[in-house]
């Protein structure tokens, strides 16, 4: 995404090691800007289905390709998507302010990607939001839902999200139990989720559930 070209920039003709980040350079800004419009305009032209997560794969996949799905603006508005999309990543105030509005949008996949943008700013950013991230773990599209409680469970040690991420490891949506055993081996309490885990794992032999 076009973030990683905020990120790193070297000149590998005079570093070849690369260790002078010129991302920050202002005499780099000319040639950031045009390599990132590009970018996004490559991005948006191909209309890449793997900005759609892959429980929504799986539920186009039975009735249709997801290479046909992604071809339709209406099922498929990806400048709206993409927009969410690269907001992942960045941390602040500002663009967890951004993503919480996203996450008020019609749009399952960009809800989707605001609620993961939103995982990735800090604790302190997100008490502000608390009420917020708390109503989107009764999200009707299961991604934005597990993602939620991943985060409400882990920042705010929230009884309601910790009975969600039982649940939905142990789904019967093999996308969801994985996406929700992955949350679980980043939270910083997992001693709650130890006889769920052992459970899944006894059931479906997920290679996730034996590092937990």
């Amino acid at each position: 995404m076009s973030h990683i070209l905020r990120n790193f920039c070297y000149d590998i003709e005079k570093d070849q090691w690369e260790t002078t980040n010129l991302v920050n350079d202002p005499k780099s800004k000319e040639v950031l800007d045009k390599m990132r419009k590009q970018l996004d305009e490559e991005i948006l032209q191909s209309r890449d289905v793997m900005f759609l997560p892959e429980y929504e794969i799986g539920i186009i996949s039975k009735t249709t390709t997801p290479y046909e799905y992604r071809l339709s603006e209406t099922n498929y508005p990806l400048k709206q998507i993409y927009k969410a999309a690269s907001l992942s990543g960045k941390r602040g105030k500002d663009i967890a302010s951004q993503q919480i509005k996203l996450l008020n949008s019609t749009n399952s996949i960009i809800r989707y990607w605001a609620i993961i943008g939103l995982r990735s700013q800090s604790t302190d950013v997100l008490k502000q939001y608390q009420a917020e991230i708390l109503k989107a773990i009764h999200d009707d599209y299961p991604p934005v839902a597990v993602t939620a409680s991943a985060i409400t469970y882990n920042d705010f040690n929230n009884t309601q999200a910790e009975e969600n991420l039982k649940q939905y490891s142990s789904s019967e949506n093999m996308d969801i139990a994985l996406l929700s055993i992955n949350y679980l081996q980043y939270v910083n309490n997992k001693q709650s989720f130890i006889n769920t885990i052992k459970a899944v794992h006894k059931e479906y032999g997920f290679d996730h559930c034996s590092s937990f």
